[in-house]
């Protein structure tokens, strides 16, 4: 599957038709290192785990860019 198919396969986790998904930071230290993101559903309480790390990587900067909400804990995020 050519790599833009499998990336708009997910396009709803930033193009605000799914507005329950979010980004969890998880595992930031205090030594200035990007923050690390769990894709997390906020109605189902349930995190999207995508094995391609590169794929996954790339949702993850296209969400930020989209300004899908962060959230620092889940109960940041409670709907």
């Amino acid at each position: 599957m050519p790599e833009a198919t499998k990336l708009e396969k997910y396009s709803y986790l930033w193009d605000g038709s799914s507005p329950e998904w979010v980004l969890v930071v998880v595992g930031q230290d205090k030594s200035g290192q990007e923050p690390r993101y769990v894709i997390f559903n906020l109605r189902d309480r349930t995190a999207l785990l995508i094995e391609d790390d590169k794929l996954s990587e790339e949702i993850k900067r296209r969400m930020i860019e989209s300004g899908v909400r962060v959230v620092t804990s889940l109960e940041d995020g409670r709907e």
